[in-house]
């Protein structure tokens, strides 16, 4: 609910907050709605709309609807002048501050207001004054705390503002000695105010000129050093090392860092065990120190360097690994001397080393990992032609480390990353199969029949007795079995009964060709069973064209041509050719007959059932949508902002993109026996045209859908009964419509007459006439377009719903379901 409506210079009116931050917060400069650029980003007060919904809070308080007070007007440049201007004065210094930082905490506006006020100044100004006038803490003190009271308040403000780059590029420029206040602020203001400046410091070193960073005095490194020593806070803690790190990207200021005690106190920081991202930040602090031989020196010096950054490795974060691998390179490379190699080994940096050399790193920091363990070897440093050599040959072990541990864990054996990579794979690849085994447990039963299928027909090879019989021919039957086993019944008995009456078609044609063509000698058999293997499969290949014929027999055709070919070509070489046809012949059919018995007899999967419960699932989508539509958009508290994440709007998308899935279940339910509920000569063309139906009401349901996200709002009239009545009538209609289609979705799904929905059907239509009365009362179009539109969309849908309540009926009386009693009728609950 909008509190404080105001108008962008579209005309398009947004609450105060949400646009204000849309504006001065993300940086937008158009209209949310109309995507048009603003030509100014004031907004202006819609007082009759805030009147309009105060009144209506008034009206309803007895539902529990609080009337919200009248906001108070936004600040005004004017103010914050004034404000300002108070607080040049030392009288009005405190009282002016406050009221700033009131200001300043209320919205991004504000924010954005104070500071195009040239607050920024005003506050540094203050700042700098403030630690100015006191040349020591003794001197503040006595002042009564005055003078630090205005700077805790000045930083406080000037962090609440939250400066862009662009004002603090500015801040520097027209103040030189802003970095030199904020250091002095750290040397003797309380905890509070060397936090805020810390924080400043932190922002304004960020965007400072290089030229201006190479000249920062001493005295602020060791401030940072200090607080990093005698933490204020984890964010003040945090700030220091942002702060260090940017100062010392340059040679001069690591020096300068080294000097005021920088690496002892990070290393220390970093045995108190920090957090990941300070841990990082720290490593990154100390490498770029390292860099120098005084950092390099204090690093060695100190009892704990070396073995607090070994620790680091393969512990904290990959970055953290690189940044310590950095620093004992720049250490090995740097400073080879033997106390220092000793001092690695001892401290476990090698063995640490080896391991992060073994895992999924970069080339380049492999590549300094052996720079380091050929040092730790050699006490010297490799230059690059046996560094690339080092890339294939690792170096000899190290003194102290055993050859045989040293190359398990130095040698860079790709067979050591392959394995590492094949137990990846093969660990997602059980999440897949887990996953696929989860959605639908029959296909592991499925998997189970094909094994047992094939297990039954290979018996026919194995056993003496059968394999005499049937002779290398039994090779046939496991062939079928792969060729034929389908994942429904429907399926394999339609590849099955296509196989074997194919199979015996086209051998008796194949022998009759065989006896015709012997006829005509020696020198016309091969031309007359050209001609036959010519006329017979151009016939066949033709009719795969017929629609009805590709639907159902298209597999079937294929097989008969393979048969007839085979066995009409090799007849002419061929003695023993009736022998060989039956044999294949009888194979074939054990095949299929296998088949058919472990597909229909062990945990069958019917396709007939399968497009039962798709039928019925699309009607209940259906119905959730219109369900979604009457409780949360039709409601009288449902008008919601972002609608685009509401489910509702989106469970009727798989129903849109059901066609193919009820096609192939359809021609799979046609040669499917008589099972459960389910007998012979089903109405399986009713579940499509049911089917059809449910797609075009939830192609309604998509225009709906966009048409109420792309414009959200119930927008009201200028008759707000109008407006209240349309709402009802097609919250009304929404909500019978879902519950008939879910009364057609549990009638399918039990098999029975729906009763009810014929009822809901009538309140549909008797509501629909009465929303076209109400559509006739408005005055003016443009009154009632928006609203119109959404009940024009609801009626086409409501039509789609009764014309799917016919086809159920349809349904019911042609596969005969069930009558329920009064008494027994299922109640559908809304």
């Amino acid at each position: 609910m909008m509190r404080d409506p105001v108008t962008l210079a579209t005309g398009i009116t947004y609450d105060r907050e949400s646009i204000e931050r849309w504006i001065f917060t993300h940086n937008h400069e158009v209209c949310p709605v109309t995507k048009q650029p603003l030509p100014y980003l004031d907004v202006t007060p819609n007082h009759t709309l805030r009147r309009l919904i105060q009144a209506w809070c008034a009206a309803n308080a007895s539902n529990g609807v609080e009337r919200f007070p009248t906001p108070r007007p936004p600040v005004d440049a004017t103010r914050i002048a004034a404000l300002l201007d108070e607080a040049r004065l030392p009288q009005t210094r405190m009282t002016a501050l406050g009221k700033l930082k009131a200001i300043v905490a209320e919205s991004d506006r504000n924010r954005r207001c104070v500071e195009s006020s040239g607050a920024v100044d005003v506050l540094a100004s203050i700042i700098e004054n403030s630690v100015s006038n006191s040349t020591d803490l003794e001197e503040e003190l006595c002042d009564g705390e005055g003078s630090s009271r205005a700077t805790d308040e000045a930083l406080a403000i000037l962090c609440s503002l939250q400066l862009s780059d662009k004002s603090l590029l500015g801040l520097l420029q027209r103040d030189a000695n802003v970095i030199e206040s904020l250091t002095k602020v750290l040397e003797r203001s309380s905890c509070p105010s060397r936090a805020y400046s810390l924080l400043l410091l932190k922002s304004l070193l960020s965007v400072i000129a290089p030229a201006r960073l190479v000249s920062l005095r001493e005295e602020l490194f060791q401030e940072l050093t200090k607080v990093l020593r005698d933490p204020i806070s984890y964010q003040a803690t945090k700030a220091a090392l942002h702060a260090l790190g940017a100062v010392c990207a340059w040679g001069k200021n690591r020096l300068k860092a080294v000097r005021a005690g920088a690496v002892r106190v990070l290393i220390e920081l970093l045995l108190d065990e920090p957090e990941k991202r300070m841990c990082e930040m720290i490593l990154g602090i100390l490498h770029q120190l390292c860099t120098c031989a005084e950092g390099r020196a204090e690093l060695i010096g100190h009892a704990a360097g070396i073995a607090v950054v070994s620790k680091k490795m393969h512990r904290v974060s990959q970055p953290a690994s690189r940044m310590a691998v950095k620093i004992l390179y720049t250490v090995a490379k740097s400073s080879p001397s033997q106390a220092v190699l000793q001092e690695m080994l001892q401290v476990g940096a090698v063995s640490k080393l080896c391991l992060v050399l073994q895992m999924d790193c970069d080339m380049r920091m492999k590549e300094k990992i052996q720079v380091i363990l050929s040092t730790c070897c050699h006490g010297t440093t490799i230059g690059p032609s046996r560094r690339r050599k080092a890339r294939c040959d690792p170096p000899p072990p190290p003194f102290g480390v055993p050859p045989p541990t040293y190359f398990h864990f130095c040698t860079m054996d790709l067979g050591v990353e392959s394995r590492e990579k094949t137990r990846a794979m093969v660990v997602e690849l059980s999440k897949k199969v887990k996953k696929i085994g989860e959605d639908d447990p029959r296909r592991i039963a499925h998997s189970f029949k094909v094994g047992l299928a094939l297990t039954l027909v290979s018996v026919f090879y194995y056993v003496t007795p059968l394999f005499d019989g049937f002779g290398v021919s039994s090779m046939w039957a496991v062939l079928t079995v792969v060729v034929i086993m389908e994942y429904t019944v429907g399926g394999t008995l339609s590849k099955g009964l296509n196989r074997a009456i194919a199979t015996l078609v086209g051998g008796a044609l194949g022998v009759a060709a065989h006896q015709i063509a012997v006829l005509c000698g020696e020198k016309g058999e091969p031309i007359l069973l050209g001609l036959f293997v010519f006329i017979l499969a151009a016939a066949a290949t033709f009719s795969r064209f017929i629609p009805e014929i590709k639907a159902r027999y298209d597999y079937g055709v294929t097989i008969f041509i393979l048969t007839f070919s085979l066995v009409a070509v090799s007849s002419y070489r061929v003695d023993e050719l009736m022998q060989l046809a039956l044999q294949r012949v009888s194979t074939i059919v054990v095949g299929v007959a296998t088949c058919l018995c472990t597909s229909i007899f062990v945990f069958p999967v019917w396709a007939g059932e399968d497009l039962h419960k798709l039928v019925a699932a699309d009607l209940e989508k259906l119905a959730n949508f219109l369900e979604g539509l009457s409780t949360e958009y039709f409601a009288e508290k449902g008008e919601v902002e972002n609608l685009e994440s509401k489910s509702f709007l989106q469970v009727y998308t798989s129903v849109l993109n059901s066609k193919p899935t009820e096609d192939s279940l359809m021609s799979l339910a046609r040669w499917e026996p008589g099972h459960g509920r389910f007998w012979f000569r089903h109405p399986w063309k009713q579940y499509l045209r049911i089917g059809a139906l449910s797609r075009q009401c939830a192609s309604s349901m998509d225009a709906l859908a966009t048409y109420i996200t792309a414009s959200p709002k119930f927008k009201p009239s200028t008759d707000p009964d109008l407006h209240l009545k349309i709402r009802k009538t097609c919250q009304e209609m929404s909500s019978e419509s879902a519950k008939a289609l879910k009364e057609l979705s549990a009638s399918i799904r039990a098999m029975t007459v729906p009763s009810s929905a014929s009822r809901h059907a009538s309140t549909v239509v008797a509501t629909v006439r009465k929303l076209e009365d109400v559509l006739s009362e408005g005055k003016a179009t443009s009154d009632v377009l928006h609203s119109a539109t959404i009940a024009s969309l609801l009626t086409q849908l409501v039509v789609r719903a009764r014309e799917i309540a016919g086809s159920v009926e349809e349904l019911a009386r042609l596969a005969h379901f069930k009558r329920l009693d009064p008494i027994h009728e299922v109640r559908v609950k809304p």
